[in-house]
């Protein structure tokens, strides 16, 4: 049941019109929020096309910016039963939001309008389905509003939907349960992705240790993708980050604990020996140590010796390789192959340049 009031402002007409091109911003965030605000109103939403021009520092001075039904419409070439569709027209809308620093403008941000024209009606906020998915991303402040009431307050999924559109707003009036899923999701990803990236034999982080990933959203930091240039969430000089660990610390902690280990098994070894060997036992300390041919075969050895071992030189066989036997090292050398079938003779190579076998006979 609808009330008329009387003298009640009428609403804004979805005209689609084009963002105002005299506004100046002192960054790309403002620009960016005062344009969601604009075309939310207008019944159109924009999306980041590509970015360029860099200066010195890295960032960027140019975004061009498109209607997200712009492009072309995806033609499947299999011919399956699942019937796809694609919300692209081909709209022509475009525009380009560039940093001028001459005067007036000084450093601050502008937009330029390139094409204003569209080929389609704008969207009915009363259709779920026809909101763009622009205006259904959680980030900023709202993004840690969920964090904190997900893992803190343990609330599902629908008090989670309806505390950010009670929370924030017009900002997230269109989100719906299924983006607060997929949000949670991606953090879900994201945090098994850096804590894959830990040195193997790390020691495990304790329960409540919080990751950079949530230490940047859980703390007030700058947008990572701010002007296009993703830095450190977290830097080393980070004091107050509670239950965060850097990489250096989790090396210094390994490597405490590999210390631990070694002396551990070094104390063990001294307590065995001095129990088990007594000093009369012991090899003067002026006694030369004799180290075997690895050629030598003792009487009692049983199993044939295959000589020393060398690595593999190719880095996907990574096991030992046993160098070859003496006579097969001969006949590469002289380049004869020996006879098979007992035992092989080894080819002496003569002056005269001919071969002449072990036995006297000539090859």
């Amino acid at each position: 049941m609808s009330v008329n009031v009387p003298n009640a402002p009428a609403p804004a007409p979805r005209a689609m019109l084009p963002p105002p091109e005299e506004r100046l911003y002192a960054s790309f965030q403002d620009l960016h929020e005062d344009l969601k605000k604009w075309t939310l109103v207008q019944g159109y939403a924009l999306s980041i096309d590509a970015s360029s021009n860099r200066d010195a520092t890295g960032m960027y001075r140019r975004y061009n910016m498109s209607c997200v039904k712009g492009g072309k419409t995806y033609k499947p070439t299999a011919q399956g039963k699942r019937r796809s569709y694609s919300k692209k027209t081909g709209c022509p809308m475009k525009i380009k939001c560039t940093k001028q620093d001459g005067w007036p403008w000084n450093g601050r941000w502008r937009v330029t309008v390139m094409c204003a024209d569209h080929n389609h009606p704008p969207f009915d906020p009363d259709s779920p389905d026809d909101i763009p998915p622009a205006f259904r991303h959680v980030e900023g402040e709202g993004l840690r509003w969920l964090l904190i009431m997900h893992r803190e307050a343990q609330l599902n999924l629908r008090q989670l939907t309806i505390g950010l559109r009670v929370t924030f707003g017009d900002k997230y009036k269109f989100i719906k349960k299924a983006d607060v899923s997929n949000m949670l999701s991606k953090v879900k990803r994201e945090e098994e992705r850096e804590l894959a990236k830990r040195p193997p034999g790390a020691p495990p982080l304790p329960p409540g240790t919080m990751t950079a990933f949530m230490a940047a959203l859980l703390n007030p930091v700058p947008d990572p993708y701010a002007n296009g240039v993703r830095y450190d969430l977290v830097s080393e000089t980070w004091p107050n980050v509670p239950g965060y660990q850097s990489a250096a610390s989790i090396q210094q902690q390994q490597q405490q604990h590999n210390n631990n280990n070694n002396n551990n098994n070094n104390s063990t070894t001294t307590t065995t020996t001095t129990t088990t060997t007594s000093p009369a036992t012991l090899p003067p300390a002026s006694a030369t140590p004799t180290i075997p041919s690895p050629h030598h075969r003792s009487p009692t050895t049983t199993a044939p010796l295959r000589g020393p071992t060398r690595p593999a030189t190719t880095p996907r066989n990574r096991r030992q390789v046993p160098l070859p036997p003496l006579e097969h090292a001969a006949a590469r050398v002289s380049g004869r192959r020996p006879r098979r079938g007992g035992d092989a003779q080894v080819v002496q190579p003569c002056v005269g340049g001919r071969e002449r076998r072990a036995g006297g006979v000539r090859a």
